[in-house]
C-alpha cells in the first residue's frame, strides 16, 4: 500500500478531514458501510442460522461510520440547514418501510438518530449547551440515543484523533461485553481513524445523492419482498 507522506498516525492536533486523501477515505468508508449495511440488514431479516448471521453482522462497521460521516459533514458543510434537511428527508422517506421491517426493534429509523445528533451539534455550537445531546438521546431511547451520542462525540473530538479513536474502541469493547459479541464492530472506526490516513485512498466515486438514496430504497425493497413474495 502506498503511504501518505507527512501524516502522523497519532497527531494530537487531529487531522484535517477536508484534505483530499482524508476526504477520499470518508467517501470510501461510506461505500463500505452502505454495502455492509445491506448485508447486515438482510441477515437480520432473512437468515436464521446464528453462526452465519453473526459472521455477516461482524462485517459491518456499524452506525459509527455513519455517525462520524455526519459529524464531519457538519464541520465542512457551507449550509447547515440544507444539510440537515437532506438528512431529515431521508429519515422521513425511510420511516414507513422501517416500521414494516422493524429491523432493530426501535420505533424510529437510524437516520432520525443521525439527524438528532446533527441538531445536538448545532445547539452546542450556537448555544454552548452540552446537555442537549443527553436530553435528545434520552428521548430517543438506548439504541437510537447511542447513535445520536456517537454523532455528537465524533464532532466534539473531531480534532483530537487519538482520543476519538480510543473512545470508539472502548465503546465497541463495552457493547460487546454487555450486549452481544458482534457489537465489537463499533471499534472498527476507532482503528480506521489511526490507520487509514497513513495510506493513500483508492479513488471511489462520490455519488452523494445516490448514496443518500440507498437507505430508503433498500428498506423499501426488503418490505416489498416480505409483503409480495414471502407474504409477511
Amino acid at each position: 500500500m502506498e503511504m501518505v507522506q507527512g501524516v502522523k498516525a497519532l497527531d494530537m492536533g487531529g487531522l484535517d478531514w477536508s484534505k483530499s486523501n482524508n476526504m477520499q477515505w470518508l467517501i470510501n468508508i461510506r461505500w463500505y458501510a452502505l454495502a455492509a449495511m445491506l448485508v447486515a440488514h438482510s441477515a437480520r431479516v432473512y437468515i436464521d442460522n446464528p453462526t452465519i448471521k453473526f459472521i455477516l453482522l461482524m462485517l459491518s462497521p456499524g452506525p459509527p461510520a455513519f455517525a462520524f460521516g455526519i459529524a464531519v459533514g457538519a464541520e465542512l458543510t457551507r449550509d447547515w440547514k440544507k444539510y440537515g434537511l437532506r438528512i431529515l428527508v431521508i429519515a422521513i422517506l425511510s420511516q414507513p418501510f422501517w416500521g414494516y421491517v422493524n429491523i432493530s426493534g426501535h420505533l424510529l429509523n437510524d437516520v432520525f438518530a443521525l439527524f438528532v445528533g446533527l441538531v445536538a451539534i448545532e445547539i452546542e455550537r450556537k448555544r454552548r449547551f452540552m446537555g442537549a445531546v443527553v436530553v435528545l438521546a434520552a428521548i430517543l431511547g438506548p439504541i437510537s440515543g447511542l447513535m445520536t451520542f456517537l454523532v455528537w462525540v465524533s464532532w466534539v473530538l473531531r480534532k483530537r484523533q487519538l482520543e476519538l479513536g480510543v473512545v470508539y474502541c472502548m465503546i465497541g469493547v463495552v457493547l460487546a461485553v454487555i450486549i452481544e459479541p458482534h457489537w465489537i464492530k463499533y471499534s472498527y472506526l476507532g482503528i480506521a481513524i489511526f490507520v487509514l490516513p497513513l495510506i493513500k485512498a483508492p479513488k471511489l466515486p462520490r455519488r452523494k445523492y445516490f448514496q443518500y438514496s440507498i437507505y430508503p430504497v433498500h428498506l423499501a425493497l426488503i418490505a416489498a419482498i416480505n409483503f409480495l413474495i414471502l407474504g409477511w
